[in-house]
């Protein structure tokens, strides 16, 4: 597997280290370096639409987000489940007749049901959209024309991230740039420190604020009533996020910190069997998730981050976590 060192652009800053040392900084992947302008196809995710006159009425009531105000353009949100915990990370689009909700691919017949499950005596339909009827792709490094009959969004979960489009059948974005595949969105997420799906965002464990929804503007905390908001708004108000999901690098063989040579960020060897791994717990600390080669993401408590060490198939890994720059100039809007 081949070894890519990424430019320190392309990586959040942590703004606990010494300024001294973030000129020496070198970050690497054991996937292909995301260029800086690129659209890629996202089979991840998939899509439902909800058509009706009370579809509007219904998600007011389910998602974070809030619907009261005008909505021309896709947004980011989330259902919750009554005790606050996350069942679904979403973005959502406005359509001539209702809405389009997409969401993870492995869990859009779930949701689906869910949906139907809790619309009571609500007048709108519920319908999957089958694949090949409509395509979702995320778009970086230039605004990418409308293809005609096809929805767009800006993606601002994080600061600069991109666009998020809906196409209809086989057609790809008009932009002037390379199609890559999912896994260069997937390390550009990565390395923002934003995690999507159920893989990542663990379907009725995960809670909104540890998962940063509201750091990525997936939550309005002045709207009305919805599911979950009792925790949701209390934890928010107490101040109190103990753990949150960071950008995480497997270290190699005898690699130190992040204060330590820039030779020892790259990751000797082929992959370290994190790839896919799901949960594997570093005892308090917090835990590995989900990564690429040696990045990936992590559920870590905010004290006393460092180097943490997992063990995989009995074997000692060790990785470390980081706190992207702009987590801070989101914490500092909130309301």
């Amino acid at each position: 597997m081949k070894l890519t060192r990424l430019p320190r652009s392309l990586f959040p800053t942590n703004p606990s280290i010494c300024p001294r040392c973030l000129p020496h900084r070198t970050f690497t992947t054991t996937t292909t370096t995301p260029p800086s302008k690129a659209y890629a196809p996202l089979p991840s995710r998939a899509l439902l639409s909800l058509t009706g006159p009370d579809a509007t009425a219904y998600l007011q009531g389910a998602l974070t987000a809030n619907l009261s105000v005008p909505r021309s353009t896709g947004f980011y949100a989330a259902f919750l489940n009554a005790p606050g915990r996350v069942l679904y990370d979403v973005f959502v689009y406005p359509r001539q007749d209702g809405w389009f909700v997409e969401c993870d691919s492995a869990e859009v017949e779930a949701l689906g049901r869910w949906i139907r499950k809790y619309k009571l005596r609500r007048k709108f339909e519920v319908k999957v959209i089958e694949g090949g009827e409509w395509g979702v792709w995320g778009a970086w490094g230039g605004d990418p024309a409308m293809n005609e009959g096809g929805v767009t969004c800006p993606d601002e979960r994080a600061p600069g991230f991109g666009h998020r489009l809906l196409l209809p059948g086989s057609q790809k974005p008009e932009l002037d740039a390379p199609e890559v595949e999912e896994d260069s969105y997937t390390v550009r997420r990565y390395m923002s420190g934003i995690p999507e799906g159920q893989q990542e965002i663990l379907k009725e464990s995960a809670l909104p604020l540890e998962s940063n929804i509201e750091l990525m503007g997936g939550i309005d905390f002045r709207k009305g009533c919805y599911v979950g908001q009792e925790l949701t708004i209390r934890t928010h108000h107490t101040g109190v996020v103990r753990k949150r999901i960071l950008p995480t690098r497997v270290l190699g063989e005898g690699a130190g910190g992040l204060e330590g040579d820039k030779e020892e960020w790259v990751f000797k060897g082929e992959d370290v069997g994190m790839n896919g791994l799901g949960v594997t717990s570093a005892g308090r600390k917090g835990r590995w998730i989900r990564g690429i080669g040696n990045l990936g993401l992590g559920l870590w408590r905010l004290d006393g981050l460092g180097v943490v060490e997992l063990e995989v198939g009995g074997r000692k890994v060790r990785v470390e976590p980081f706190v992207p720059g702009w987590f801070g100039e989101r914490e500092g809007k909130k309301s």
